[in-house]
């Protein structure tokens, strides 16, 4: 993928696709919801995600494309499931 700044980067995960566009938004100096929502706008398929920012970290960020009942779902889904021995 080439991103705007010319940034040749690879991947082996979709998350890792996305952590590296808010990042380029983040250095832009963008705010964490905007850098997330522009590497979002750049996203197909279905996924949710919550970002969280060393500088503020009692503030989080998320985004879906699933409709948000299915999302919080697949949250406690997760919760429950990382819960288990």
């Amino acid at each position: 993928m080439k991103a705007k700044h010319n940034t040749v980067f690879r991947s082996e995960t979709d998350t890792e696709v996305i952590a590296h566009l808010v990042g380029l938004g983040l250095d832009e100096g963008m705010s964490l919801r905007d850098s997330l929502q522009q590497a979002l706008s750049q996203c197909d398929g279905s996924w949710g995600i919550a970002c969280i920012h060393r500088d503020k970290p009692k503030e989080i960020v998320v985004g879906q494309s699933l409709p948000l009942f299915l999302f919080l779902l697949l949250l406690l889904l997760l919760s429950v499931v990382t819960l288990l021995p």
